[in-house]
């Protein structure tokens, strides 16, 4: 970061590229992500339905003030604020 300010401060020019994976979480697939666990990471059958139920089944709705959506079936994603969403979103990820 501090390069960045003294380029800036010396007049040269400076290129910044963000990358905001923050809703990245939302959007794997269950399917890729248990087949990646059992190709590449050799989980186990007992193991990969223990993941398989902890991402199935869940519903999620939006609320506005006073108004909310109706539930919808999570098709998608791992559940945000978990312990293990940050891990199967690494497995998810790990050819790139």
């Amino acid at each position: 970061m501090t390069s960045i300010y003294t380029a800036g401060d010396d007049r040269r020019f400076t290129v910044v590229i963000n990358l905001d994976i923050s809703a990245a979480f939302d959007t794997l697939s269950h399917r890729v992500l248990l087949n990646r666990l059992r190709t590449e990471f050799g989980l186990s059958f007992t193991a990969l339905q223990w993941i398989c139920s902890y991402l199935s089944d869940r519903q999620h709705y939006v609320k506005l003030g006073s108004h909310s959506s109706g539930l919808l079936d999570c098709r998608s994603g791992v559940p945000q604020g978990s312990v293990l969403g940050p891990l199967l979103f690494a497995a998810y990820v790990s050819p790139v």
